[in-house]
């Protein structure tokens, strides 16, 4: 039997193409530890924080697990910083790359709660999220806390944030972090993520956690706020 049905326009393909793009390129952003800046949809705020020059004091975030399970709670941002760090990167690792991760992890979540880099996730109820508890990092507090050094970490560098040249200014970007291989320090860099493993080799090497950041994160400096 002959499909009667009209055949789209080429341009109606190409949209079409470029819709299903999108969707794919969505779908992604709850894989892995962060996702990717170009798949980052500038949509408006959650929690509605517009500061650069202070930490937010909570966090929206989605429980996929737990007593709250489906339900978007909020957390004051410094234990959130805390526990996940507390989930990606050993106690024992050197201090200077725990400080490093500590750094890393501070800044992925303030990035997703600045005005216009929510990605739009709400609860069954329609309650707003900035993060999930899995997929931004681990956050399950019934289950995982966190080490004396991890604590130490977060306390020691939560003063500071790093900013990358983009168009000629210094801009408050976001971090990712990946798991990486156990190779000599830096020798998996991708200009981005901060490979843990790799970071331990840092740490070891004597590096300062400084050090350790702009061997991941290219074009960048580390800013000091108050």
């Amino acid at each position: 039997m002959r499909d009667s049905r009209p055949t789209p326009s080429p341009r109606r393909l190409q949209l079409i193409r470029r819709v299903g793009a999108l969707i794919f390129t969505m779908s992604l952003l709850g894989i892995g530890s962060a996702a990717s800046p170009a798949s980052v949809a500038a949509t408006g705020s959650c929690t509605g924080y517009t500061h650069y020059s202070a930490p937010p004091p909570y966090i929206r975030v989605l429980r996929q697990s737990g007593p709250d399970a489906g339900h978007s709670v909020k957390v004051e941002f410094k234990k959130w910083v805390k526990h996940v760090l507390g989930t990606q990167m050993p106690g024992y690792y050197p201090r200077e790359s725990l400080r490093a991760n500590a750094v890393y992890v501070k800044q992925y979540g303030w990035y997703y709660l600045l005005q216009g880099h929510w990605r739009g996730g709400k609860d069954s109820l329609g309650v707003c999220y900035d993060v999930k508890d899995a997929g931004d990092g681990w956050y399950v507090p019934e289950k995982r806390s966190f080490t004396a050094s991890q604590a130490a970490a977060v306390e020691a560098t939560w003063n500071y944030t790093v900013r990358k040249i983009s168009y000629g200014r210094w801009r408050f970007v976001l971090t990712g972090w990946r798991a990486g291989a156990f190779v000599q320090c830096a020798a998996d860099s991708d200009g981005w993520h901060l490979m843990q493993h790799s970071a331990y080799d840092c740490g070891k090497d004597g590096l300062s956690w400084r050090q350790i950041v702009a061997r991941y994160l290219t074009h960048s400096k580390v800013v000091t706020h108050h």
